[in-house]
Order: C-alpha cells, then sequence, then structure tokens
C-alpha cells in the first residue's frame, strides 16, 4: 500500500480583523488488493461470506480539497466567537475490486456454489463531489456558554455507468454549558446535533 499527501494553509489571526484561513491539499493513495492466486475455495461456515473475500475495496483515489474559513476578531470583549466557511473536493476513484476469478464455494466441507468474477474490460473510474458550508456561534454570558451551527453538504458520485448517488443534507447543532462550580471545575452541559458519516467506499460498486 503507498499514500502520499501535500497540503497548504496560510492563516490570519488579528485582534482587530477578522480571522481568515485557506487550505488546499492533495492526497494519492494506493490499496493493494489481497490477490488470490486461480479460482478460491472458500467455505462460508469456516471462512465466512464470500463477496467479502473476493470483492475488496482496493485501488487507486486521488483527492484535491480546497477550504476558505472566516473566524471573529480575537478580542476579549465580546461575546461572540462566530466562525463560516466553505469547502470543496474532488475525488477520482479507479477501484481494484477482484481480488480473484471465481471462487468454489462449499458449506462445511459440502460442495455449495460456483461463483464467476467478471472482469470489465476497461478498468472503472469513479468520480466524486462534495461542497459544504458551515456557520456556527459561541455566546458566552457569564456561567453559560452557547455554542450553535449548522452545516449544509452536497454531494454527487457517480461510476460512470447506470449507477449514481445525489444528496444535500442540513446537520444542525446545539449545546449549552453551564459553570456551576468554576473554581471547582463543575459543569453541566447539554445538546442536541445531527451529523452524516461520508460515502461508504463499496457504495459506487452495488
Amino acid at each position: 500500500d503507498r499514500m502520499g499527501l501535500a497540503q497548504l494553509t496560510w492563516e490570519r489571526r488579528a485582534a482587530d480583523r477578522i480571522g481568515l484561513r485557506v487550505s488546499a491539499g492533495y492526497q494519492h493513495a494506493h490499496l493493494d488488493p489481497a490477490a488470490i492466486d486461480g479460482v478460491a475455495r472458500i467455505d462460508s461456515v469456516l471462512d465466512g461470506a464470500v463477496l467479502p473475500l473476493v470483492l475488496q475495496p482496493a485501488g487507486t483515489t486521488s483527492s484535491v480539497r480546497a477550504e476558505v474559513a472566516l473566524a471573529a476578531p480575537v478580542s476579549s470583549r465580546s461575546k461572540h466567537r462566530w466562525q463560516a466557511g466553505v469547502s470543496i473536493a474532488r475525488h477520482v476513484m479507479r477501484p481494484e475490486l477482484a481480488a480473484s476469478s471465481g471462487a468454489i464455494e462449499t458449506v462445511n466441507g459440502e460442495a455449495a456454489r460456483v461463483w464467476e468474477i467478471d472482469a470489465a474490460s476497461t478498468p472503472p473510474v469513479w468520480h466524486q463531489q462534495e461542497a459544504s458550508l458551515y456557520a456556527g456561534d459561541v455566546v458566552s454570558l457569564g456561567r453559560l456558554r452557547l455554542d450553535g451551527s449548522v452545516r449544509v453538504e452536497l454531494l454527487r458520485a457517480s461510476n460512470g455507468g447506470g449507477r449514481a448517488v445525489s444528496w444535500q443534507n442540513v446537520y444542525p447543532r446545539a449545546f449549552a454549558t453551564l459553570a456551576v462550580a468554576p473554581d471547582a471545575g463543575l459543569s453541566l452541559f447539554a445538546g442536541v446535533s445531527q451529523a452524516g458519516g461520508p460515502l461508504a467506499p463499496m457504495a459506487l460498486a452495488l
């Protein structure tokens, strides 16, 4: 397996000026499949299901990402510490899914199925684009601190064939913290949030 990563970040923070951060990065990774010589022999009782063994999330991925973020001026007099930003990313995946040309499946030693894996004559290329916008604020009111934010995510991905994924999600977040005994470090907090994970690596293979 091999991976390379390069990232550049420029940041400005000053007491009387809005903070600014600009970053960009590139990542390239190659995951070698655990190749099986010839036809695999798999006992589903001892070895597990066939498909996860002969189809693996391997191959090459190249990613480009950029982000611009703004933040409130660094000031002890302000009760607010807001921030906002936007990020974009593009991923190109060249999967090498088939670890074997086929499999002979047995169940507890008894013959059950024969699997044949057809590899495409042209290597597949998957594309994924992402964009997100976020904004948040932290308000300090004596012993009470309120933290709220919202994030909007847009995603589109395609495997170059008939399979495509597209979604738009909004993720809100709100928390409150009350310092009951600051000298003792005792605080009470409560909050609610909604979050989502990235697209599963094998989602475009289905």
